[in-house]
């Protein structure tokens, strides 16, 4: 059975890259019956009190969308018990492209938009999330400094080849945008 399969690979070392491309050029058209009700509701409230426009109200179903297959993913890794080994990453590749009809966004405060080198094109949130597997001193840690997502690559090669016995307590090396030493 299918449970007994995952319960069986529990000790197995996965590496999953899920990239979701939601809030693209398809103004988050995705079926309206993949929303949660509540996702729904707020969207009509947003809608009715003006708080966004109609281009950003169409790309809000791709970033709920995306936002439940990431809460998917994590209770699926804590129902099946490999979440405490688990370092979780969410990330954006680029900034918003505010000024075109088809890709509405904001980067506001930020400078600029995706396809230039100015903040607003370059500085994107993320987290990591690694319950089973962050040192005390990297919870709620913050980083300023620039990186790209092809940067993780020596940390997660550590990871993987430290056999996960080893507490994470920054990553091992991130390397600057301008190809300098890095730190680590």
């Amino acid at each position: 059975d299918d449970d007994g399969a995952r319960q069986k690979n529990v000790s197995a070392r996965l590496f999953l890259w899920l990239a979701l491309h939601a809030a693209h050029a398809d103004h988050g058209a995705p079926n309206a019956t993949l929303l949660s009700a509540a996702n729904r509701a707020s969207l009509a409230r947003l809608q009715a009190d003006g708080a966004v426009s109609d281009a950003r109200a169409q790309m809000a179903p791709g970033l709920m969308v995306a936002d439940a297959a990431v809460g998917d993913l994590a209770a699926e890794l804590e129902r099946t018990g490999l979440m405490n080994n688990t370092v979780l990453v969410v990330h954006s590749d680029n900034g918003a492209q505010p000024c075109t009809d088809t890709l509405p966004g904001s980067n506001y405060p930020l400078r600029s938009t995706k396809f230039q080198y100015f903040e607003g094109g370059v500085r994107v949130p993320a987290l990591v999330y690694a319950p089973g597997r962050l040192g005390a001193a990297a919870r709620d840690a913050t980083y300023d400094g620039l990186m790209h997502h092809v940067d993780w690559l020596v940390t997660f090669l550590g990871l993987a080849l430290d056999g996960g016995s080893a507490a994470v307590t920054r990553p091992k090396r991130v390397a600057p945008a301008t190809g300098g030493a890095g730190v680590g």
